[in-house]
């Protein structure tokens, strides 16, 4: 049994779950000493700077990034159904900023359609019931992009998350608490998953990884 096999193996044995879990491996023989994101280990978190957008109507609050890219920062819209843009002002969204999303009790589901970098509680402690993130190549030529620490935890209502896009690694405890959780894919491998991925899903069903 190669590392990731038992990598896995320890992050649903600390799950206590009702049901089945099927967790699918897609890699191959994996070096972990080349992990991009290992357990205890965050990629470096980009400087916000200036408020693009504090007084105009969009629903989304804007900050630019160190490199001129955007990161959503907060939301002020009335949606329940959500989807990420692509781009503001002429510039592209690579960023969902720390709490940008954290305690809304509006939203109900998120689609995001091509690979972002979701920072530190983002979504945590929000009403969204499904989350879907895409792969859209060619938006892109940097695809180095990272889910951190506990960025969906906290979200008791979340039932269902699918990835298709590449990651290149995530935080711990990124579902941490996420009680009705149920059905969780990420349909391109992911190297290293910390131990306490799952932490507090009870009720996880099907785990693709």
């Amino acid at each position: 049994m190669n590392t990731i096999v038992r990598n896995v193996s320890i992050i649903l044995a600390s799950v206590t779950c009702v049901g089945i879990v099927c967790v699918n491996l897609l890699h191959k023989e994996d070096n972990v000493e080349n992990d991009k994101v290992t357990l205890g280990q965050e990629p470096e978190v980009k400087v916000f700077t200036d408020y693009l957008n504090e007084d105009d109507s969009s629903e989304f609050l804007f900050s630019v990034n160190a490199d001129t890219s955007l990161a959503i920062v907060g939301y002020n819209g009335i949606n329940s159904n959500v989807v990420i843009p692509i781009k503001y002002d002429g510039n592209y969204v690579e960023t969902i900023g720390i709490n940008a999303f954290k305690d809304n009790k509006i939203i109900k589901d998120i689609t995001i359609n091509y690979p972002v970098n979701i920072f530190m509680c983002a979504f945590s402690n929000s009403s969204i019931k499904k989350i879907r993130i895409e792969d859209n190549r060619g938006i892109f030529t940097d695809y180095n992009k990272s889910f951190y620490s506990g960025c969906f935890s906290e979200c008791s209502d979340l039932e269902t998350f699918y990835c298709n896009a590449e990651i290149s690694g995530i935080g711990d405890r990124l579902f941490e608490n996420c009680s009705s959780l149920k059905h969780v894919e990420f349909r391109n491998p992911i190297t290293m998953i910390p131990e306490d991925t799952f932490s507090g899903c009870y009720n996880l069903e099907y785990v693709f990884i």
